[in-house]
């Protein structure tokens, strides 16, 4: 039991010492500190990330966020325990980024089609368009990424409440209330009133 206790604790002294030294500026501990968990991390990105293009980006992203934070391991946990954490924050960040950015592309193609059925010429949806951007930042951000998710791409209400890490019913009220928001702003416009999308 002691020859135990005192392999953690010299475990856990050695990983205190590389994360240090990796934290000054050492290239050799930085280069041991990723090699030792690039595989653990990229294990964590491929399951929080399914198959998402940036997959290695986020692996890239977090290793680095992991040589950054170096300095304020404390070695109350492994090393990798600690990493974990940087990894789940860091990917699922950079996934809603990637949604939210993902999202804005097929908002602007989703209007397009909605604005040829009631066929206003190019110089009309180009003004809708900047009509409906301005109209979508006066909602807060939570109700703008639930409708954005619920309308453009089509989530249910309990896919948006696992994107979003909201409770459903909370993600039901965003959605009712940013509805309600966004149609008092554009429902004196006869073209957006004639966008059944809205």
């Amino acid at each position: 039991m002691r020859e135990l206790t005192a392999s953690k604790k010299k475990h856990a002294s050695d990983d205190l010492r590389i994360a240090r030294a990796a934290a000054s500026g050492d290239r050799g501990a930085t280069r041991q500190l990723a090699g030792r968990l690039l595989e653990r991390v990229r294990t964590t990105v491929r399951y929080l990330s399914g198959d998402h293009r940036d997959q290695d980006d986020f692996v890239q992203l977090s290793l680095l966020q992991i040589v950054r934070s170096a300095g304020k391991y404390e070695g109350r946990s492994s090393l990798e325990a600690w990493a974990d954490r940087i990894v789940v924050r860091t990917t699922m960040r950079h996934l809603r980024r990637s949604r939210e950015k993902e999202a804005r592309y097929a908002f602007d193609a989703e209007l397009d089609r909605g604005v040829r059925e009631v066929g206003p010429d190019e110089h009309s949806r180009q003004l809708m368009r900047r009509q409906l951007s301005r109209a979508m930042q006066r909602l807060s951000a939570e109700r703008r990424t639930a409708i954005v998710l619920r309308m453009v791409h089509g989530y249910g209400v309990e896919e948006i409440a696992e994107i979003t890490g909201a409770r459903v019913n909370t993600v039901r009220d965003r959605l009712a209330r940013g509805r309600r928001q966004l149609k008092g702003m554009l429902e004196k416009d006869p073209v957006f009133a004639a966008w059944s999308g809205v």
